[in-house]
């Protein structure tokens, strides 16, 4: 079982929560590049996520650190600014052109 703070399933709702936002935001409709863009960030979502986990598994010894400290809030960093990144760049060449 897999405790509620390191599954990626909090973070994937992010990812939707940010598309739909920015979307809504820049008045851009869902494409297939939005969706594209999506599932990239709910991979890389992931990957950081697993990345986290592999190193709380890798070095016991900063399990504190990793945790609940500062490499937390590295890893939440990581995991936003992908986010951002991927979604960003899908919803600004989604949005319409001014005539």
């Amino acid at each position: 079982m897999v405790a509620a703070g390191c599954s990626a399933f909090r973070n994937i709702t992010y990812v939707f929560v940010l598309a739909a936002t920015l979307a809504q935001l820049f008045s851009v409709r869902l494409s297939p590049a939005l969706v594209v863009a999506i599932v990239l960030a709910v991979i890389a979502t992931m990957v950081v996520n697993a990345a986290r986990i592999a190193a709380l598994a890798r070095f016991p010894e900063h399990f504190d650190y990793l945790h609940h400290g500062g490499g937390s809030t590295l890893f939440s960093q990581a995991k936003l600014l992908l986010m951002f990144v991927i979604l960003g760049i899908a919803v600004m060449r989604g949005r319409p052109r001014a005539v």
